[in-house]
């Protein structure tokens, strides 16, 4: 279920738009999605990343529709935690954050906690008014349905580059941990 579509970002890893990347942005267009190239598609990457697997740890432990999770004070602030834990494992990693409309990783994960907050609730304000009240990370989608997700290459990944990197991830830890237990008591 296609649930939200903020946009895909199409690019060379080396930052160059091509022929390749000009057509394949055609070809989403051509489709209905909302596509452009991008030469910095590395940073979208890891933003987009960011953004799901906040979205995904609060929808995923809480079953609430994301504008749902993004208006209440309690797991926008988990939000908001995640961002910036993320946005330190990105920058660790050598790839600047930027904001893309939908998305705007460097803007809240640099804000203060009250002003990340503020800046999360007015997205599930604006998603509320769009009418967009039935998006579900689709890993909250798995839980909820007893299917296996995508947590290992949601959080496992980057609690352990977190490791690697002498990051905490204190809060991707928990959520990792949490949503393993719930996975395997699915079975």
């Amino acid at each position: 279920m296609h649930t939200m579509s903020e946009g895909t970002y199409i690019g060379e890893l080396d930052g160059s738009i091509t022929p390749r990347v000009e057509s394949t942005v055609k070809l989403f267009k051509d489709a209905g999605l909302n596509a452009e190239a991008s030469s910095q598609v590395v940073s979208a990457i890891w933003c987009k990343w960011i953004n799901f697997a906040a979205g995904a740890a609060v929808c995923g432990l809480t079953r609430l529709p994301y504008h749902k999770a993004l208006l209440n004070p309690h797991s926008a602030d988990l939000i908001a935690q995640i961002y910036r834990e993320y946005a330190e494992l990105t920058k660790a990693s050598g790839v600047a954050l930027n904001d893309f409309p939908g998305f705007e990783v460097k803007t809240i994960s640099q804000a203060s906690p009250e002003e990340a907050v503020k800046l999360l609730q007015q997205r599930g304000t604006d998603l509320e008014e769009k009418g967009a009240t039935k998006v579900m990370a689709s890993l909250a989608r798995d839980l909820i349905a007893g299917r296996p997700t995508e947590r290992e290459s949601i959080f496992g990944f980057a609690v352990r580059e977190g490791e690697a990197k002498n990051l905490p991830m204190t809060f991707t830890k928990y959520v990792y941990t949490l949503t393993t237990a719930i996975e395997q008591n699915l079975k």
